[in-house]
């Protein structure tokens, strides 16, 4: 995992790298429809981008709504899961928004996700519902544990 680098940018700079992440992962693998893919709410958020060797392999949102910070569309290239890139990512949007924003952190997570978030302390917050037609769980991190 040499030269990671992370920056978090407006959606003016980020929308390139995440538009190519997010579409491999969520649109082509996931299948996930591009209307529901892409919302209003790409203009308000922070964008993390998680790039090793100059090569972007990773992206986050990061959207503040009704007083709650919520991480959302993380995603790691195929090729590069599994392998620590998504923890190392995660860890690091978790001291952004400690730092920058809140010390609470809302997900709303793909079911298929959740012991990747309970690893790194997120707790299940909800039952089980459908959003984009896949499984999901809400779940919460208490940062200042």
């Amino acid at each position: 995992m040499n030269n990671l680098k992370i920056c978090f940018q407006s959606w003016d700079k980020a929308q390139p790298f995440c538009y190519l992440i997010r579409e491999k992962v969520f649109i082509n693998e996931q299948r996930v429809s591009p209307q529901l893919e892409w919302d209003k709410f790409d203009l308000k958020a922070i964008h993390g981008i998680l790039s090793t060797n100059n090569l972007v392999i990773g992206c986050a949102r990061i959207v503040t709504a009704n007083g709650e910070v919520k991480l959302e569309r993380m995603a790691i290239l195929k090729n590069y899961r599994l392998k620590g890139f998504g923890s190392f990512f995660l860890n690091q949007i978790i001291l952004y928004i400690k730092n920058e924003i809140s010390n609470t952190v809302h997900i709303s997570a793909q079911v298929s996700a959740i012991p990747f978030y309970k690893k790194h302390g997120f707790k299940i917050t909800s039952k089980t519902y459908i959003e984009v037609g896949i499984k999901h769980q809400a779940m919460t991190l208490d940062i200042t544990q």
